[in-house]
C-alpha cells in the first residue's frame, strides 16, 4: 500500500494548498482511492487498525473520506461487523433534506472519522462539529496520510484518539 501511495499520490515541487499555505509536496490520493487494489488494501488497513475500537458509524469529510468509508465498511462486513456510513458535506445541501450529513448517522452514535490527507485539520474539525451537532460523538479519527503543517494539537484535542496510517515520510 505504501508503495502505491509513493508512486501514485506524492508529487514534489511548489504547491499552494487549499489552506493557502505553500508546500514542497502535494498529496493527491484520488489516483489511489479510485484504484481497485489500493482501495481493497485501504479497506483492510482501516478494518485492522480499528479492530479494538467500539463504534457504530464510520464517516468523514467529503470527498476524500467517501471511498475510504466504503472500502472500510466492506472490509468490516467481510469480518462480520456491520457499520453505518456517512459523509459530511463542505456546505449544507440547498435541496432535498438540506443537510450537511449524508448517509446514516444517529444521535448517540460513537463515530470514527476517516480522512485521506490532513494538512491543517480544518475539514476534519468541521466533520467533528457536524457529528456533534447531530447528537453523536467523534471518538477516533483514522487519518491515512498525515501531511501536518503544525496544526496537530488543535485536532487531537478535539478527538479522543488520533491515528495516522502513514506520515509524509512514509512512516
Amino acid at each position: 500500500l505504501l508503495t502505491i501511495f509513493r508512486s501514485r499520490a506524492v508529487q514534489y515541487g511548489s504547491f499552494t494548498l487549499s489552506s493557502g499555505e505553500t508546500s514542497p509536496y502535494y498529496i493527491d490520493l484520488m489516483p489511489c482511492l479510485l484504484d481497485g487494489m489500493a482501495l481493497y488494501l485501504l479497506g483492510l488497513e482501516v478494518e485492522s487498525s480499528l479492530a479494538d475500537v467500539e463504534f457504530s458509524a464510520l464517516g468523514g469529510p467529503a470527498t476524500g473520506a467517501i471511498p475510504l468509508v466504503a472500502s472500510a465498511a466492506i472490509a468490516m462486513f467481510r469480518q462480520g461487523k456491520t457499520v453505518r456510513g456517512f459523509f459530511v458535506r463542505p456546505e449544507d445541501k440547498p435541496h432535498g433534506n438540506r443537510g450537511t450529513i449524508e448517509g446514516r448517522l444517529h444521535p448517540g452514535d460513537r463515530v470514527v472519522l476517516l480522512e485521506d490527507v490532513v494538512t491543517t485539520g480544518r475539514s476534519v474539525l468541521r466533520a467533528v462539529r457536524a457529528v456533534e451537532a447531530a447528537g453523536a460523538t467523534a471518538k477516533v479519527s483514522s487519518i491515512h496520510v498525515n501531511a501536518w503543517f503544525g496544526k496537530h494539537d488543535k485536532l487531537s484535542t478535539s478527538l479522543t484518539l488520533l491515528r495516522d496510517a502513514f506520515g509524509i515520510d512514509g512512516t
